[in-house]
């Protein structure tokens, strides 16, 4: 939980209260009929497959500002936002700028922009792109686009990147969500009037030519995400508000595509995220689940900083991953869901616990509920215990905030292919390597083409040298025998949690090792065992040389040296 919210608002410190609320679902709500079979405890970490995007950062333009938003078409990643200048891959701040205002595109298999480069004069909040890829559809704050009056919802043809002149609507407030139909498009956000017709932040436009339509449900407060269900049978609405044309609808709502009429999803019973102090953030699909995310700052609120996964049709939950901290944005793939905010506290599904200094601004879950959620235990949060959750993968890129909003936050987006996953915010470096704004990840093939190119770094085990060379005691018994007990803590990864522990030793003054104990274990950067061989086969008046080999998939680490000397 923190007092973060969307766009130019500024930042405030959160408030906790006391008591716990506990909140109890009905089996109803529930999609999953094999959920009972499911391990009453959280699933176990899970290591990602070869069918997951490895954490290596590849070569991806940048930018000098904030991206809030992003959308992939064919090899293209169009991406919107504040800032005015974007540079290529490697360039430092402030080298290599060209001109860019609120809106690009680069591409996705090389990370290099593109020449589409209109020029609006207000933020981008929002895209969407129509289901055969022919139209591009852009909302935010700006009222004009390359000098021409398109009031905060522009079209651009996909083939030319030339905005569609006719369409023009007059829009009398941001526009901050979008869903496209390929013969309209649903737009949603802040506004009170459409075409000088009222449209209480809700409205349906046709496609070239902005006609407004008869579609007109009503919402009291922001709407920030929309998604047309695979099967075409509603539209669901995400953001602020509390209710939906005169009903309740805390943040979240199902809707008639046609005129509007508010619809039964069952999810909509248990998250419920409509104040001042809360809001849905992004809602996306894989063709079969809806996936939703959202944001908590006030403890009077106190419900899901996380992600939920619910069936299309009816709402009902598949899972909901709770991990503490808001949650911007969520790319579902083949194999993982992806998201992107602050967690700092997953040990309701099975992960690291909250640590004030600990948090992860991008991580990868499973598809299917693995197990049930933890009773919250943590001051002023809602509790999910007992509801079906996925397995927390053992992914964890790291992302430093960036300082434009002011708000220390680095994703805000993630969207992805089969191949790649995109992220774009403000963060101002991947993985300890300055990169701004944007970056792309891969699968594994790609990313082992770009370490070899020397375009990318390899994601080793993260502790080497000093930090993990081990500590040596040596003994001699009664009998005169020495020995020599070493300990280190485990290794972790980015992308893996097996490894495999090699220590060797250096005989006098040889420069030739010996292998003496070969391990495996298993080990996250919260989880570290303790680790220990003993040495017994040792000569009096010796000295002794150990180094420690970790290995995983990626590759080997090496520890400083320890000299030992047992008869000192």
């Amino acid at each position: 939980m923190s007092r973060v919210r969307l766009g130019r608002r500024a930042a405030r410190s959160r408030v906790l209260l006391a008591l716990a609320l506990p909140l109890a679902i009905a089996a109803s709500l529930f999609s999953a009929p094999s959920a009972s079979a499911l391990p009453l405890t959280p699933g176990p970490i899970a290591q990602p497959s070869a069918a997951i995007v490895t954490p290596v950062a590849l070569p991806t333009a940048q930018i000098d500002g904030v991206a809030w938003t992003q959308v992939i078409v064919r090899n293209t990643v169009y991406v919107g936002g504040s800032f005015t200048y974007a540079r290529a891959a490697g360039q430092p701040a402030g080298k290599g700028r060209v001109r860019r205002y609120n809106l690009l595109s680069y591409n996705l298999l090389t990370g290099v922009l593109t020449t589409f480069a209109p020029v609006l004069n207000g933020q981008v909040r929002a895209l969407a792109v129509s289901p055969d890829g022919t139209r591009l559809y852009v909302g935010g704050d700006f009222t004009t686009v390359s000098g021409a009056s398109h009031q905060h919802v522009a079209e651009f043809l996909t083939t030319t990147g030339k905005v569609v002149p006719n369409f023009h609507p007059t829009v009398n407030g941001s526009v901050e969500a979008l869903a496209a139909t390929n013969t309209a498009v649903y737009i949603g956000g802040a506004f009170t009037e459409v075409n000088r017709a009222k449209r209480y932040r809700l409205a349906l436009l046709g496609r070239d030519t902005a006609v407004l339509t008869r579609f007109a449900p009503e919402a009291n407060g922001e709407v920030r995400a929309l998604l047309v269900t695979p099967n075409h049978t509603k539209l669901i609405v995400g953001g602020a508000f509390t209710q939906i044309n005169h009903l309740s609808a805390s943040g979240l709502a199902a809707v008639t595509l046609s005129t509007g009429g508010k619809l039964p999803f069952a999810v909509a019973n248990v998250v419920k995220l409509g104040s001042k102090y809360s809001g849905i953030t992004s809602l996306t699909t894989d063709g079969t689940s809806i996936y939703g995310t959202g944001y908590v700052y006030h403890a009077t609120v106190r419900n899901l900083e996380g992600m939920f996964s619910a069936n299309q049709n009816t709402g009902a939950i598949n899972w909901i991953e709770d991990c503490h901290g808001d949650t911007y944005s969520a790319y579902p793939g083949a194999s993982a869901v992806y998201v992107v905010g602050h967690a700092h506290d997953c040990a309701r599904v099975g992960g690291y616990p909250q640590d004030a200094t600990v948090f992860h601004r991008a991580l990868a879950f499973t598809k299917t509920a693995t197990g049930h959620l933890a009773t919250n235990k943590a001051v002023g949060y809602a509790n999910f215990g007992g509801t079906p959750s996925p397995s927390l993968m053992n992914w964890f890129p790291d992302l430093t905030p960036g300082k434009y909003t002011g708000q220390g936050q680095a994703a805000w987006s993630v969207v992805g292919t089969g191949s790649y996953l995109a992220l774009a915010g403000e963060f101002l470096d991947v993985n300890g390597v300055p990169q701004q704004g944007l970056t792309r990840f891969s699968l594994k093939a790609v990313s082992n083409k770009a370490i070899a190119a020397g375009q990318a770094k390899p994601q080793l085990p993260m502790i080497s040298g000093r930090e993990l060379a081990p500590t040596a005691t040596y003994t001699v018994d009664a009998n005169g025998a020495v020995s020599t007990k070493l300990n280190w803590l485990a290794d972790w990864a980015r992308d893996s949690e097996t490894f495999t522990y090699t220590i060797s030793r250096y005989d006098g003054g040889s420069t030739q090792a010996k292998t003496v104990y070969t391990t495996t274990g298993t080990s996250q950067f919260w989880n570290r065992p303790a680790m220990q061989f003993t040495d017994t086969d040792l000569l009096p008046d010796t000295q002794y040389r150990y180094r420690l080999t970790v290995s995983d998939a990626s590759g080997s680490v090496l520890s400083d040296s320890v000299i030992v000397h047992p008869m000192s």
